[in-house]
């Protein structure tokens, strides 16, 4: 009897081990960062940040979560956050907000489409006439939009411009 209380106080007492957090850029498909975003997959790299497909425990929502390489690109990570906080626009990604995770300076962001126009042209080869006119009228839409604020854009390419739907039928830049 003293052998099975034993063994219920152990195995119901709080769980007081201290928990290490993860490093962004060492992350897994389904480990959990900062307590409340669960990884699925790596979306790519450029030469200041990483960028996982992460999913919000809390509300299953899913994020794409730009993790910087390191301290030397943390300022212009946190200056491109500003930027995008300060946007409204349909075409241009939505930033939730910048948090350090395991000392890392990351961007939440929301999803830009389902895959990247690089993925698209790659899998599907050239695209007809009709979504080149609208993927270059929702590019130059989102570029008027951006320098009607005064934000310049230095980094556009294919592998950076999203495709996702506005419906079924209708496929946009993001």
């Amino acid at each position: 009897e003293d052998w099975v209380d034993i063994f219920e106080e152990a195995a119901t007492a709080p769980d007081d081990t201290p928990q290490v957090e993860i490093d962004p850029l060492l992350a897994r498909k389904g480990q959990e960062l900062d307590g409340d975003l669960r990884v699925l997959d790596r979306l790519g790299q450029g030469a200041t940040a990483r960028v996982l497909l992460v999913e919000s425990i809390k509300d299953d929502r899913r994020y794409a979560l730009k993790v910087s390489l390191g301290p030397e690109h943390d300022e212009r990570l946190e200056r491109e956050a500003r930027g995008l906080q300060s946007l409204d626009h349909a075409r241009i990604v939505r930033c939730h907000g910048t948090r350090k995770i395991a000392g890392r300076t990351c961007v939440l962001l929301s999803v830009a489409g389902s895959t990247t126009l690089h993925e698209l042209l790659l899998k599907e080869g050239t695209v007809s006439l009709d979504l080149c006119a609208r993927y270059g009228t929702d590019l130059l839409d989102a570029l008027q939009h951006l320098e009607e604020v005064g934000v310049v854009h230095r980094d556009i390419k294919p592998a950076n411009l999203g495709v996702g739907s506005a419906s079924k039928s209708t496929k946009h830049l993001t």
